[in-house]
């Protein structure tokens, strides 16, 4: 505890992607089994999961397996027998965290830990930057932060943040580092760590949009539509293509 509160007596408070639980953080229970991210800041653990993986692909028609970009309907991305579901579906179904410990969108259903922290200068969310945070789902996921480094115009250097976290941007300028899944858009795919997360393009109207996702266990380390598509194109996203690694998400009625 008190490294703790020595960490966030010097202002900096950073969240890190999937790691070991700080030693003043509780576990937080999921109300359903299946994969999980942890959001950590210098204080503390927020542990996100991402639904089950019992539920049924369906058994539509398949893309084609011999080119190098495939394309399904939203029903013909059941290839496997199994597809996790989706985190969320709706930003009401995620909530924010901001407390000293952390700051970070999880689902809904998920209780986050106790901070351990009654009380600081300051929000772990404001030290961070973000002026109005606020959960979003991308992807299938809890997201928050606008992560699109092309945004950017002010002058100041960009933060050089850990493995796993890039900087969040406020209005026109940097602000901290957050873990990438946090991410609701990414302006490079190359910025996901492609051993262990996919790049999701979701594309329509107004994007493109990327999203650094963690692969699916079922996937065995080959992400593809046919063993998550249906985890991360969800409404109003009805189609899923298999890009060189990269999952593309369409939308016919955007």
């Amino acid at each position: 505890m008190l490294l703790c509160r020595l960490t966030h007596r010097v202002a900096f408070v950073a969240l890190v992607s999937i790691g070991g639980a700080s030693a003043c953080s509780a576990s937080g229970d999921a109300t359903n089994p299946g994969q999980s991210s942890v959001a950590t800041t210098a204080t503390g653990t927020v542990t996100s999961g991402s639904g089950g993986a019992a539920s049924s692909g369906g058994n539509g028609g398949t893309g084609g397996a011999a080119s190098t970009t495939t394309s399904s309907g939203q029903g013909g991305q059941g290839g496997a027998a199994t597809q996790p579901k989706p985190e969320c579906t709706d930003p009401s179904q995620c909530k924010l965290v901001n407390d000293c410990c952390a700051c970070a969108s999880v689902s809904a259903a998920v209780k986050p830990p106790k901070c351990g922290i009654d009380a600081c200068l300051i929000a772990t969310c404001e030290s961070l930057g973000e002026i109005a945070p606020e959960a979003a789902c991308s992807a299938g996921r809890c997201t928050m932060f606008d992560c699109d480094a092309t945004k950017v115009m002010c002058k100041k250097a960009t933060p050089n943040c850990p493995a796993g976290q890039v900087p969040l941007v406020e209005g026109e300028c940097w602000g901290g580092c957050v873990p990438i899944q946090q991410c609701s858009n990414i302006d490079d795919c190359a910025k996901c760590n492609l051993e262990t997360q996919v790049c999701v393009t979701e594309v329509f109207k107004g994007g493109p949009k990327r999203h650094c996702v963690d692969v699916a266990p079922g996937c065995n380390g080959k992400p593809s539509c046919e063993c998550m598509g249906q985890s991360v194109c969800t409404e109003p996203f009805d189609t899923c293509s298999n890009d060189n690694g990269a999952i593309i998400c369409g939308c016919t009625k955007c």
